[in-house]
């Protein structure tokens, strides 16, 4: 996906923040490749990366940038 994320999708680092389910909040940075998905799908995927990698679920998470 990544030759065809360059040449017609989005490619760069987001910075996100959000709050856990425990009322922890956090912020974080991460580079994305996306082709043909808005900008809530990208929030959804970001929840679920982040509970694959931390084991913490979001209650909500949001994008602040992206470059």
């Amino acid at each position: 996906m990544g030759f065809l994320a360059r040449l017609f999708g989005d490619c760069g680092t987001v910075r996100f923040e959000g709050t856990t389910f425990d009322g922890r909040h956090f912020k974080g940075k991460t580079d994305i490749e996306s082709f043909g998905m808005s900008k809530e799908e990208i929030e959804a995927e970001l929840k679920n990366a982040l509970f694959v990698k931390n084991g913490v679920r979001a209650k909500e998470l949001r994008i602040i940038g992206f470059a």
